[in-house]
């Protein structure tokens, strides 16, 4: 028997298992481990009395029910309304400074030196800004005095001690500290949207704000999903900027106490039973708006299969009349349509409709560019509609027509000559 040669194969998989095995071991102790631990500690009474410890005693659920009997609800409503007052206007500003900047016809002269002064606030650190912000809006401050000599006030302004005051300044600075970032973060999503779908736009008269609204923001997205997800979370998680403005003491009357000022007082008192109750309960209310944020902004039917089936068992688009709005939209006339007695649909036929006056088809961009929708009109009433599937099968069908009639009116010419 002739020696048969075994070729021995190199499997190299191996490696790239211990390429990644660093990350999963620093994730297991650093990130892992402490959380399992952080959920075992709320299930027990555990906290630091003086110099005695007390626990761990298993306690059940009594240290959620605590929470929730504490003012755990009212922290959560000052933290959204102060993530609001940063996240509104910084979404807003960023939209229009990402528009401006990528719109090729403003022509907008030193985008660099821009993009690096509108990023700077970021590179600051959160304290600094607190710390800044605290001297500048203090009773005797920059900014009081300056209100005092122009007038505009009587006396000075005590930012600090009014509940409106001290939340506008938590979401001001929120607010100058991140919307650099965004701002870049859109410009460079706008900036991959293919500049021929703007082209087309154009060339259909579009203005500017109906090419903002449906097609830049629907292209989009999904970056305004992940910037909301992530600004979510960070105001869930907000403490440095009103920890350091107030004191650490939520100022005035606790309306700036936050989830995490509150978790960080328990910490301090080494209540570690509440304080890993309280980091559950943020976890999981995490998780749920961030779930339905993600829903909300996921499109569930891509293809428009969906909706087509769903209109398919609602009866459909009436194939026949898009036909002949099709015929007619394309230009052709009685002359071509009216010849041969064996077509399937004759002049006579779309006559004998009423659709005769069908003379252009208009189309329109729903907010998803992937569910494009053709809509016929007669007497500028809508009178039928289809996906842009049934459109593209029809077009097929048109063309198939058109050529066996003109292939008939050749037939009948050449017959007669």
């Amino acid at each position: 028997m002739e020696k048969q040669n075994i070729i021995k194969s190199v499997s190299y998989a191996k490696w790239g298992y211990i390429f990644i095995l660093p990350f999963f071991l620093s994730y297991a102790i650093f990130s892992l481990i402490p959380l399992a631990d952080t959920i075992r500690n709320s299930f027990y009474e555990y906290y630091a009395f003086g110099l005695k410890t007390v626990g761990p005693n298993w306690t059940g659920l009594s240290n959620y029910i605590s929470l929730l009997s504490s003012d755990l609800p009212k922290y959560a409503w000052n933290t959204f309304v102060m993530w609001v007052l940063g996240f509104v206007p910084q979404i807003i500003i960023s939209l229009v400074l990402a528009s401006w900047f990528t719109d090729a016809r403003l022509k907008i002269r030193g985008k660099q030196f821009f993009k690096v002064v509108i990023y700077l606030p970021n590179l600051i650190m959160a304290s600094a800004f607190a710390m800044l912000f605290f001297a500048l809006f203090s009773n005797a401050g920059p900014i009081n005095s300056i209100l005092l000599r122009m007038g505009i006030v009587g006396e000075a302004i005590r930012f600090m001690e009014s509940t409106l005051g001290a939340r506008t300044l938590v979401g001001l600075m929120n607010f100058l500290m991140w919307f650099g970032n965004t701002t870049i973060m859109l410009m460079a999503a706008i900036m991959g949207i293919n500049p021929s779908i703007f082209e087309a736009a154009e060339l259909d008269g579009c203005t500017h704000i109906q090419k903002f609204f449906r097609i830049t923001l629907p292209q989009i997205k999904p970056l305004l999903t992940y910037t909301l997800i992530t600004s979510l979370i960070g105001g869930l998680q907000m403490f440095d900027v009103p920890q350091i403005l107030t004191a650490g003491k939520g100022a005035p009357d606790r309306t700036t106490m936050t989830l995490i000022m509150y978790l960080n007082k328990h910490l301090q008192a080494k209540n570690y039973g509440i304080a890993g109750a309280l980091s559950v309960f943020l976890f999981i209310i995490s998780a749920i708006l961030c779930w339905m944020v993600f829903k909300m902004n996921t499109d569930s039917d891509p293809d428009g299969s969906k909706s087509a089936a769903r209109r398919a068992r609602k009866g459909g688009c009436d194939k026949r009349i898009l036909f002949s709005a099709l015929l007619f939209s394309l230009g052709y006339d009685k002359s071509v349509l009216d010849h041969s007695k064996h077509a399937d649909l004759t002049f006579s036929d779309i006559k004998n409709m009423g659709y005769i006056d069908i003379a252009d088809h208009i189309v329109e961009m729903s907010q998803d560019l992937d569910k494009i929708e053709y809509q016929f009109t007669k007497n500028g009433k809508k009178i039928g509609r289809c996906s842009v599937y049934e459109y593209e099968s029809l077009i097929d069908d048109v063309f198939d027509f058109l050529e066996f009639k003109i292939k008939k009116i050749c037939e009948r010419g050449s017959n007669n000559g």
